[in-house]
């Protein structure tokens, strides 16, 4: 279990330990601290909750994640508190837990495609097709920390990507270029 100190109830402006923002660009290192506890908490909460149910095809697509450890600090605040559904921030960890080891397989089968698509690109040396794959790579590097595979906002243009190279790849090996 993970030890979580106290969170302060306090505003910058009231204490001189924390520092202030400086300009539009920076964050105080409180509310970033604060941060990735919540999500190492709701991280945790989720993969308990997987492993207390035994269900080997996860929990389901209806069913509500609540963290218990966040409700218990009293940390969720607005929609988190009202509708007690909470995101975590992470679209492998949330494919698991909703889907269990179909979610481990399909995490699996889109590396495995990816792995075919660079080793095609590199050995065929297309600078385009390497780009599109590094492209795939950002997007899959930031579902670790955003729900890029979950919000049709981020997913439409990711799997479009992701079907594009895949077509690219097809027409550069068949020699349409």
């Amino acid at each position: 279990m993970i030890q979580v100190p106290q969170r302060p109830e306090f505003s910058t402006a009231e204490s001189p330990e924390v520092p202030q923002n400086q300009g539009p660009s920076q964050r105080d290192v409180g509310i970033a601290y604060n941060d990735i506890t919540f999500r190492l908490l709701i991280w945790e909460d989720m993969m308990q909750e997987l492993w207390e149910s035994r269900n080997v095809f996860g929990v389901g697509l209806a069913h509500p994640q609540r963290s218990k450890s966040i409700e218990i600090l009293n940390w969720a605040h607005g929609e988190w508190a009202r509708d007690g559904w909470i995101t975590p921030h992470n679209s492998f960890l949330h494919l698991i837990y909703r889907a269990g080891v179909l979610g481990i397989g399909i995490i699996v089968v889109i590396f495995i495609i990816l792995r075919g698509l660079i080793r095609d690109f590199i050995e065929k040396r297309s600078v385009v097709g390497v780009l599109l794959s590094g492209v795939i790579i950002y997007g899959l590097v930031a579902a670790n920390f955003l729900l890029i595979l979950e919000l049709p906002y981020y997913a439409i243009p990711f799997w479009t990507i992701f079907g594009l190279t895949m077509a690219y790849r097809r027409g550069f090996l068949e020699g349409k270029k």
